[in-house]
């Protein structure tokens, strides 16, 4: 149960990410990539609601074996995994983060330092 509740969600958040984003391509080493990094970011978003929300402390693979605790973390689970690619896909359309590099040979020729 347990593989089922950490493992199934980055499929289902891999499915509607590329649904929405038919310019995406299935090759299998960006697929496995891209699915390992969606497995880290949805456990990752689902332990915290469970940790510090829930305030269910102690979680570990034995706690997967109990059928409430599995129901409970695999709904929260595949909610967040579904909303993991809307969230990116609007953080991509409002957020945009550019710099530049500039050799400091330039800069100090540009401010006259030697």
């Amino acid at each position: 149960m347990s593989f089922i509740a950490l493992f199934l969600p980055a499929s289902i958040s891999m499915m509607i990410r590329h649904k929405r984003n038919r310019n995406l391509k299935w090759s299998i080493p960006e697929s496995i990539m891209e699915y390992a990094i969606l497995v880290m970011a949805n456990v990752l978003i689902s332990q915290c609601i469970v940790v510090y929300v829930l305030g269910i402390g102690q979680v570990d693979m034995t706690a997967f074996q109990s059928f409430p605790f599995f129901t409970k973390y695999l709904v929260i689970s595949m909610s967040i995994a579904w909303l993991t690619p809307y969230i990116e896909e609007i953080v991509r359309k409002y957020i945009n983060v550019s710099f530049s590099v500039e050799d400091s040979n330039d800069f100090q020729n540009k401010t006259g330092q030697s």
